[in-house]
């Protein structure tokens, strides 16, 4: 599946820019709602992490990472992340839980009136609804007057069909560690140990030959499966670039999708919703 974290981060941040979400580092439990669950619609996530993921509330047994070389650790990491098939991924003004089905649910938090707009994907299919605050928005209005029937549905589409579904699906993707930024580190070190979202870690930095840095956390209890990733979109010579902390959570959690009933054809709404991408203020 080559999916990769640069193109989620990239979305996050480029959401940011046109208005959508927020984008940057998280200091208390990143997320929509304070890092608290908050049922998404149109999902559920049924049982434990039988697999004793970061997720699982089971008692977790040391597994040693820690004593391991930088490279190691990370090697092991990728290898326990490879065999995950579902994850939760939290960042500032966005909750998602994803599946390697291409399956996605979760919320994208509007930056302007902070109303969260419902993502939910199957397969091909994309589904995305603004709260109610948003249609006494300017932008909202405007759109209900072209389309009096699109209060209170999704629209939808597919990737090809609607630029800004197809946009927002970046975000649902799965595995940040296979390629990308970390897949661009030569050279990573050791720092030390915390304690972070209750669980102890490894923390592991390292810089990309684009100048790109970053840090990894690691759980050095149960499986040594990521816990956050911190990243900075910085080139050499450019200056400091955006910053994104992306935490991971709920592992191997099985992700039940259910399509809405009614929506309307997202075509219908783009071009006057003010919800069109820019890449202003993205990172590339």
């Amino acid at each position: 599946m080559a999916k990769t974290f640069g193109r989620w981060t990239v979305a996050v941040c480029a959401a940011a820019a046109m208005g959508l979400s927020g984008c940057g580092s998280d200091s208390d439990g990143a997320g929509t709602n304070g890092g608290k669950d908050k049922k998404s619609h149109g999902a559920s996530a049924k049982g434990k992490d039988s697999r004793g993921g970061a997720g699982s509330g089971q008692a977790k047994t040391p597994n040693g990472v820690q004593k391991l070389s930088a490279t190691e650790i990370v090697e092991k990491s990728s290898e326990a992340l490879r065999k995950m098939e579902s994850v939760r991924l939290r960042t500032t003004g966005v909750d998602l839980r994803v599946d390697r089905a291409d399956n996605c649910t979760g919320t994208v938090t509007a930056q302007g009136d902070g109303s969260p707009l419902h993502l939910i994907r199957k397969g091909e299919r994309i589904w995305l609804k603004p709260e109610d605050s948003y249609w006494a928005t300017k932008r909202g209005k405007a759109a209900l007057a072209k389309v009096p029937e699109a209060r209170g549905k999704y629209v939808s589409g597919t990737e090809s069909s609607s630029l800004v579904l197809g946009f927002h699906s970046l975000m649902c993707e799965m595995n940040p560690l296979e390629h990308g930024f970390l897949s661009k580190v030569e050279k990573w070190t050791k720092d030390g140990m915390v304690t972070f979202d209750g669980k102890s870690a490894v923390v592991l930095r390292g810089t990309s030959p684009e100048g790109q840095t970053g840090a990894i956390y690691i759980a050095v209890a149960g499986k040594p499966l990521p816990l956050k990733l911190e990243s900075t979109g910085t080139s050499k010579g450019s200056g400091r670039g955006k910053e994104v902390t992306v935490q991971f959570s709920d592992y191997d959690v099985p992700l039940t999708v259910t399509p809405p009933g009614e929506s309307i054809d997202a075509s219908k709404v783009e071009g006057f919703s003010g919800m069109e991408p820019t890449t202003q203020g993205a990172v590339h």
